[in-house]
């Protein structure tokens, strides 16, 4: 198993996935950066950060997720590698298992560098003394959430499956963007806790909290005020169960072209 999430990493390695997504990555932490920059404003760490976050979770990861998931599914058929693929000394599960625990290191990394260019970019601008406990709170908030963006990853990976190529998840996850910022435009609550792309934005502002009036308040981030409803786990739960169950069931049995 670990020669085969090796021989994962080495693929991508050859390509130019590794700075795509380094470049994806940047572009929000970048953007609020120079924002702020010609605004001239002071940083307040946990209200920076918070932006970056929001603005990452409701327009750009779920389609950079859904990305990465389904090149490193699709690629195999894409390049016609699939018969090789097939033919090494390992099943069709281990395999798949494979290349999803690669997907989900890949995320991670991606997690931790966007929190890393967030905080070198405010380090740029006036800010507050930053602190190691600013830092793991908002590690553990992302943890959490990332728990979530897993739960979703079947479903990207299964239409990856299905269409063979890049273009049938990018379209998902361009609906999928759309459904939330509906929902955090129009829905209700009780809505919002229905459909599970949201639910990583939601655990977002969940950890949010006002401290003060007027000029004295502060936007406060905090990872142990995070509440989830029963309805969100159980959903959540499911979506991953039926997505894997589906992704799998299909993979194995799926013909070599």
């Amino acid at each position: 198993m670990y020669d085969a999430v090796y021989c994962e990493f080495l693929k991508l390695k050859k390509s130019y996935f590794y700075l795509v997504i380094f470049l994806i990555t940047l572009f929000f932490p970048g953007t609020l950066c120079l924002g702020w920059l010609g605004q001239g404003s002071h940083v307040y760490w946990d209200k920076y950060i918070y932006q970056v976050e929001q603005m990452n979770f409701l327009f750009m990861n779920l389609a950079m997720y859904a990305i990465i998931a389904s090149y490193i599914f699709s690629r195999e058929f894409s390049y016609n590698t699939s018969n090789t693929l097939f033919s090494y000394p390992l099943s069709r599960v281990k395999v798949f298992v494979s290349k999803f625990i690669v997907i989900i290191l890949i995320i991670t990394a991606t997690i931790i560098l966007q929190l890393a260019l967030t905080l070198l970019t405010g380090l740029l601008l006036p800010h507050d003394a930053l602190t190691i406990d600013i830092i793991i709170n908002h590690l553990k908030l992302n943890g959490c959430i990332l728990i979530f963006e897993i739960a979703i990853l079947p479903i990207a990976i299964f239409i990856s499956l299905l269409t063979k190529n890049v273009i049938g998840p990018v379209i998902y996850s361009g609906l999928a963007t759309l459904i939330n910022m509906f929902l955090v435009s129009f829905a209700d609550k009780s809505m919002s806790e229905k459909i599970p792309f949201i639910y990583p934005l939601n655990i977002l502002t969940s950890a949010v909290k006002e401290v003060g009036k007027g000029e004295l308040g502060r936007l406060v981030v905090d990872a142990s005020s995070i509440q989830l409803p029963y309805t969100v786990m159980i959903i959540s739960a499911l979506t991953f169960v039926i997505g894997m169950t589906l992704s799998i069931v299909y993979y194995v049995k799926a013909d070599i072209n």
